[in-house]
């Protein structure tokens, strides 16, 4: 089994604004694009290790389209970032940039944040009855990321 990265055992993650508030700290990971095989003894082991393992299959784009909508099946990167692009230019009247230092923004804007958890919390719970499994890789269209987020907003709340 490969070793998580030293920085995922030992590093908290700062999250200052947009978050609001002073930020905070919590043990978290996103995953990289290893193999299969290799995700899954990553997400065990941090599992093991008391990290929440934040993961969007096929991509990080599936969360931010819960900001505006259910996001629609995708079963790669490509057509999820362009489903949430178009999703993103039909309520924004925007294009979408992935390197848009803003995005967080005009989704709170245009989006509703606590659906977006809703709407994502929903879909693992549909995905994880439907599939019987929890593998990350076995679910499309699906994302944890909601966690993270509803974990910080909580330790902003708490400020």
């Amino acid at each position: 089994m490969l070793p998580l990265p030293s920085e995922w055992r030992e590093s908290k993650v700062r999250y200052p604004a947009p978050w609001g508030g002073k930020g905070g700290n919590a043990s978290w990971a996103q995953g990289l694009p290893w193999g299969i095989d290799t995700f899954h003894s990553i997400i065990e082991e941090a599992k093991q290790k008391e990290i929440h393992a934040g993961w969007s299959n096929p991509c990080f784009e599936i969360w931010l389209h819960a900001y505006l909508e259910d996001p629609p099946f995708s079963e790669t990167s490509v057509q999820s970032c362009e489903k949430f692009g178009h999703a993103f230019k039909r309520i924004t009247k925007q294009e979408y940039d992935k390197a848009d230092k803003s995005i967080y923004l005009k989704l709170k804007m245009y989006g509703n944040e606590i659906k977006a958890i809703q709407r994502s919390k929903q879909k693992c719970k549909s995905s994880y009855q439907s599939l019987q499994k929890l593998s990350p890789t076995s679910q499309y269209s699906v994302t944890t990321v909601y966690a993270l987020v509803e974990e910080i907003l909580k330790k902003v709340e708490s400020l």
